[in-house]
C-alpha cells in the first residue's frame, strides 16, 4: 500500500516532505489553544495543523497515516485528525507504542520528555512519568526491549540501558524507518485479512480508520479500534487506556470519545459505542491543592446537590462502592436517561464516572462502568 506516514508529536512533526521548523514549533506549542501567533499574525490552530499536515504529507495519494504519541489526550487527537480531513480518501490513526509492538515479543518503551509508555506483548499499555521506578522494573521483566525515542526527545539513560543488557535483555532503538516498516506491516495485514462482521478484532492490531467525513476515535492505550463505514460494529471486549490530562481510565476499545462542553453538568468526556448512544460513560475530574478523602467529597457533594432542581439527583451514598472500590455514589434522573455516578479519590484529584443508560436498564452500561471506576487513577 502506497501510504504517506506522518509522525505527529510529541516534539515535532515528520513526514515524507520537510516543513519549516517555526511552523512545527508553533503548532506543537499551541495544540491546546484555538489561536496561535505565527510570523507576527494570528492564525487558527486547526487551520495551522491542516496546512502543516498537507505540507508534511506531500503527494500522499490514497492513504495518509498519522502516528501519534500514545499518551496524547483525545482532545489533541481530535484536533489533528479533524485538520486532516480532505487530505486523502483514507486517513489511518495509529499510536507509536501500539504499532511498534504489534509484531514480535519486544516490550516497547515509548519516551517523551515527561512520560514513558510501556507496552508489553498481550498486556495493557502503561503510561508512567519518565522517572517512575516502575519504568525500570517493567523493562527488567522483558524478554527484549525496544526503546522508541521520537525525534527531539531525550534518549533513555545509558545507565538503565546498560543495566538491562547486563542481565541479558537485548535492547534496540526505533527510528523513522522502523515506524514506517511497522505501519506498512499493519496496513498490509489488515488489507489481507477480511474479517467477518461480528468477529472480534485483535487487541494488538487495532487502528482507527477515517473515511470521508466519518470520524470515530477511541482513546489512549493498546491502540484505537478499527472502524469502517457502514454495517454494525464488531463485538469486542478489549479495553484501552483513556488519558485526559493526568487522569487515566480504561474504557471499551471500540467506543468513540466526545468532548461535552454544553448542556447540564460539567465539561466532560462522553464515551459510547456510537456518538449519541443512550448508553455511555461520562468522565470528569477536578484537582485540589491537597489530598482529600471520600468523606470530604461526600460532604461537598451533599451541599452541591441541595442547590439542584428537586428530584434530579437522588440516593447519595457517602459509603458506596463500585466493583469493590470505595466511592461516593448517587443517581441523576433525566427525561430520557438515568446516570449512576461514582466519585473516587486519588490523592488530591477527584474523578467522577457517570454510567448513563436508558431508564430502567443499567445493565446496558454495567460492565464498562465497573471497569472504568476500578481503573480510574492519576498518572504519576
Amino acid at each position: 500500500m502506497n501510504a504517506a506516514v506522518v509522525e505527529v508529536g510529541p516534539q515535532t512533526v515528520r513526514g515524507p516532505e520537510p516543513v519549516a521548523r517555526e511552523r512545527i514549533s508553533v503548532a506543537i506549542e499551541c495544540i491546546d489553544d484555538n489561536i496561535a501567533l505565527l510570523g507576527g499574525r494570528l492564525v487558527e490552530v486547526r487551520q495551522l495543523w491542516s496546512d502543516l499536515l498537507e505540507a508534511a504529507a506531500g503527494e500522499c495519494g490514497q492513504t495518509l497515516v498519522l502516528v501519534f504519541p500514545t499518551w496524547w489526550s483525545s482532545a489533541r487527537i481530535e484536533l489533528v485528525t479533524d485538520a486532516a480531513r480532505g487530505l486523502a480518501p483514507e486517513v489511518h490513526i495509529l499510536q507509536r507504542a501500539s504499532v511498534l509492538s504489534a509484531e514480535g515479543a519486544a516490550t516497547v518503551a515509548e519516551l517523551s520528555e515527561e512520560f514513558c509508555v510501556i507496552a508489553a506483548p498481550d498486556a495493557e499499555a502503561k503510561v508512567l512519568l519518565r522517572g517512575h521506578p516502575d519504568v525500570a522494573g517493567l523493562l527488567a521483566t522483558a524478554t527484549e526491549a525496544l526503546i522508541d525515542v521520537p525525534d527531539g526527545v531525550s534518549p533513555l539513560t545509558p545507565a538503565l540501558t546498560a543495566r538491562l543488557r547486563a542481565v541479558g535483555i537485548p535492547v534496540t532503538s526505533s527510528d523513522r524507518e522502523a515506524i514506517i516498516r511497522s505501519v506498512h506491516t499493519d496496513l498490509a495485514h489488515r488489507q489481507s485479512s477480511v474479517q467477518p462482521v461480528g468477529q472480534p478484532h485483535s487487541r494488538r492490531r487495532t487502528a482507527a480508520v477515517l473515511v470521508g467525513a466519518m470520524m470515530s476515535l477511541a482513546a489512549m492505550g493498546g491502540g484505537w479500534a478499527a472502524q469502517v463505514l457502514g454495517g454494525p460494529r464488531p463485538a469486542d471486549t478489549s479495553t484501552v487506556l483513556l488519558v485526559e490530562g493526568r487522569v487515566a481510565v480504561q474504557v471499551p476499545a471500540q467506543w468513540a470519545v466526545e468532548h461535552i462542553t454544553a448542556g447540564p453538568g460539567s465539561a466532560r468526556l462522553r464515551v459510547s459505542a456510537r456518538a449519541g448512544d443512550p448508553a455511555a460513560l461520562h468522565v470528569t475530574q477536578s484537582a485540589g491543592e491537597a489530598s482529600t478523602t471520600i468523606a470530604e467529597v461526600a460532604e461537598t457533594l451533599k451541599r452541591a446537590l441541595k442547590s439542584e432542581r428537586p428530584g434530579v439527583f437522588r440516593d447519595l451514598d457517602p459509603n458506596g462502592s463500585v466493583g469493590g472500590r470505595p466511592a461516593v455514589t448517587y443517581r441523576e434522573l433525566r427525561a430520557a436517561s438515568e446516570t449512576s455516578w461514582a466519585v473516587v479519590v486519588d490523592g488530591a484529584t477527584r474523578v467522577a464516572i457517570g454510567c448513563q443508560s436508558p431508564p430502567g436498564h443499567p445493565e446496558a452500561i454495567r460492565d464498562a462502568c465497573v471497569r472504568a471506576v476500578q481503573t480510574a487513577h492519576v498518572l504519576r
